[in-house]
């Protein structure tokens, strides 16, 4: 599709004609006022415009952008074209308005550092960290609280273990931020996805909100620490390295080795528990990564452990 005339029209927005890949939308590269952004009409599937909750989200999320841009960190921030809004409501949608940050996103460059990326991953968290928010974001869900969700079969024991799991490792009294809730290498941006250069921003804070920060390391494991797309296990060299980095930045005890173990599952139990909201069961790949996870936790917080080592 095409950005609608009339939202041009009332926007003052010119485009550049590149269309760029977005998830849960389309998006566009556009100029606003000499400067480039990126604007994004958000898929009513998953944002439905009549809903206030919709609004809410998107706003808490833009609210918070607008702040981490005041420490500096390379990220989004929202461009006020809209009679001085960020967000609109046209043809049946909403639609966004955010900075446009150049470059490209690692993905599965086998030439990118982790140890970079988990070092880029500690560094927003600390500008995160200056940004206080005493609400949660509408609409998030939180591992706080899935597991009061009502579930059945795999999903239910999935669950309990969790649970237990949480408790455990002290999940409760752990500090909060936002979270970027998607940190893999697809939301990390390179100058040139071929040169191995230390990251230069972070995009797609769609599923941002507050969490215990070594959640994001775990999260961003469940995909970022697999081999390749649709591996089921995760590969201990990429796990180390990006533990390795995040550490080197910002040094974590051995503790946080089961942890950001628990976390990477809770991830996959986290996607379950959004799917059957909308009446969806676990899909067989899922179930299959949740079973690995589970039977190798093991092994994979003793790799995590070694990775938060002083190296002599």
């Amino acid at each position: 599709m095409e950005i609608p005339g009339g939202l041009l029209a009332r926007s003052g927005l010119l485009p550049t004609g590149l269309t760029l890949p977005a998830r849960e939308s389309v998006a566009w590269q556009v100029r606003h006022e000499g400067n480039l952004g990126v604007l994004r009409r958000l898929d009513p599937r998953w944002f439905p415009p009549e809903r206030h909750s919709t609004h809410a989200r998107v706003a808490w999320l833009h609210g918070f952008l607008e702040r981490l841009g005041e420490t500096g960190f390379p990220a989004p921030v929202p461009i006020r074209a809209f009679n001085g809004q960020s967000l609109t409501y046209f043809d049946d949608a909403w639609w966004e308005l955010v900075t446009y940050l150049p470059g490209h996103a690692i993905g599965w460059n086998s030439t990118a550092s982790l140890v970079d990326v988990g070092a880029f991953l500690a560094r927003y968290h600390r500008a995160a960290a200056t940004v206080t928010l005493s609400d949660q974001r509408p609409g998030a869900v939180p591992l706080d609280s899935i597991t009061h969700c009502k579930a059945s079969g795999e999903l239910r024991i999935w669950l309990q273990a969790l649970t237990h799991d949480l408790d455990r490792i002290g999940h409760n009294d752990s500090e909060r931020l936002v979270i970027h809730g998607d940190y893999t290498t697809h939301n990390v941006l390179v100058a040139d996805p071929g040169g191995g250069q230390a990251p230069t921003g972070v995009i797609d804070f769609t599923l941002s909100y507050l969490e215990a920060p070594l959640a994001d390391i775990g999260f961003g494991l469940w995909r970022s620490g697999r081999p390749y797309q649709d591996a089921l296990n995760l590969d201990a060299s990429r796990v180390s390295d990006f533990v390795a980095g995040y550490a080197k930045e910002s040094p974590l005890p051995q503790s946080a080795a089961q942890a950001i173990s628990v976390y990477i599952r809770a991830r996959g139990v986290q996607q379950a528990v959004k799917a059957q909201m909308i009446t969806r069961p676990p899909a067989a790949m899922l179930s299959e990564r949740v079973g690995w996870l589970a039977a190798h936790e093991h092994e994979l917080s003793a790799c995590i452990a070694s990775a938060l080592r002083p190296q002599s």
